[in-house]
């Protein structure tokens, strides 16, 4: 009898064990679902969310599912897009709609915003850009121009 006793005891641990883990991992599987969820769209909605920073770029950056924000550069691809529709960028083709690109001068301190341009007129071996440069005090976007990226 003392072994049907202890295999009943050895059964109802396991199965406890088992359920706790079960519950453990929904519980993280549903916290993991609402951070998907939730879309970045700044670098301190990215640090807010918990993401790293990288401290030793300049401007310093937050990285989240392939995109990169900078710190300081507020308007970001939606600012970049509104002031494409007044810059010199759509008298030669169209805004792309892929992610804008961004990327941060340690000389000047000054960042850019990227954004892939689909031309009115292809130019062989070229892959264009609209590129917007921010003014590295404020962060706000100041000049467009073209960059045909050519080989």
């Amino acid at each position: 009898m003392p072994k049907k006793g202890v295999w009943l005891t050895l059964i109802v641990v396991v199965v406890l064990i088992i359920g706790v883990l079960l519950v453990y991992s929904y519980s993280k599987k549903d916290s993991s679902d609402q951070n998907k969820e939730k879309i970045i769209s700044s670098f301190t909605e990215c640090v807010a969310e918990g993401y790293s920073i990288d401290e030793n770029s300049y401007p310093k950056t937050c990285r989240v599912d392939g995109w990169v924000f900078f710190d300081g550069v507020t308007e970001g691809e939606e600012g970049a897009r509104e002031i494409a529709a007044t810059s010199d960028c759509l008298r030669y083709g169209q805004l792309a709609n892929t992610n804008a690109y961004y990327w941060g001068n340690t000389t000047t301190n000054e960042a850019t915003v990227w954004i892939d341009l689909i031309p009115n007129e292809e130019r062989e071996g070229c892959n264009p850009a609209c590129v917007f440069k921010t003014d590295k005090n404020t962060g706000k976007i100041t000049t467009s121009e073209i960059n045909w990226r050519c080989t």
